[in-house]
């Protein structure tokens, strides 16, 4: 998927007065469980998602390359969230590249200046 959109459906639901969640897994893919009226139905039909219990994968959501990162607050399966120990902090991005299939977590210790 593209940078942002998870936040991009998410600004689309919440216009929609929809509810529900997007998030990402560790495979690269998105996960998106959205609830609506009749009405949000049509449009999503319109917009091509045509059966509501399918899963969709990342080449039927996003066309063409796509870069993506995230970096773990607080820690979850994929990443671990930002420690703090005595004037550091380290913090873990997961970065990937659709393409080429790269993906890595990138660890990373900075020094806290006030």
């Amino acid at each position: 998927q593209g940078v942002g959109f998870r936040y991009w459906l998410y600004e689309k639901a919440i216009k929609k007065n929809m509810r529900g969640f997007v998030k990402n897994r560790i495979s690269g893919e998105v996960e998106a469980l959205l609830i609506g009226n009749d009405k949000d139905v049509n449009e999503a039909k319109a917009m091509g998602i045509t059966d509501f219990n399918k899963k969709y994968e990342l080449n039927e959501i996003v066309k063409g390359d796509s870069i993506f990162c995230a970096t773990g607050i607080t820690s979850s399966d994929v990443l671990t969230g930002i420690k703090i120990v005595n004037e550091n902090y380290t913090s873990e991005t997961l970065a990937t590249h659709k393409s080429s299939g790269f993906k890595k977590v990138i660890k990373n210790t900075t020094v806290i200046k006030e």
